[in-house]
């Protein structure tokens, strides 16, 4: 298996990384109410693939 590239400067901080995971949950939440279930559960895998890659398995950059 082959090293995860090199995370930019600009994820780096936790807050734009919880960001990336917390807005396309809020969306699918909004698409669900709205009655658009294909939208509502794409927009939700959006969210969990971005909790596991940026909050689970992120490893910080070493200095």
């Amino acid at each position: 298996m082959s090293p995860p590239p090199p995370t930019p400067k600009w994820m780096q901080p936790l807050w734009v990384r919880l960001a990336l995971c917390i807005l396309p949950g809020v969306w699918a939440v909004v698409e669900l109410i709205n009655g658009n279930q294909f939208w509502g559960i794409m927009f939700a895998l959006v969210a969990a693939y971005g909790a596991w890659t940026y909050l689970i398995q992120y490893k910080p950059p070493e200095a």
